[in-house]
């Protein structure tokens, strides 16, 4: 049972990161797309 919840609780760890990741790297595309933008007015 250990190993189970050990596994479970590793995959949920990678799923959380990967949603940090994703957000930080929408987030920064956003911005940059409003620079560019703001560079073109």
């Amino acid at each position: 049972m250990t190993d189970i919840y050990m596994a479970l609780m590793f995959l949920l760890l990678i799923y959380i990161l990967i949603n940090l990741f994703f957000d930080n790297y929408l987030l920064y595309k956003y911005i940059e797309l409003k620079r560019r933008i703001k560079r073109r007015r």
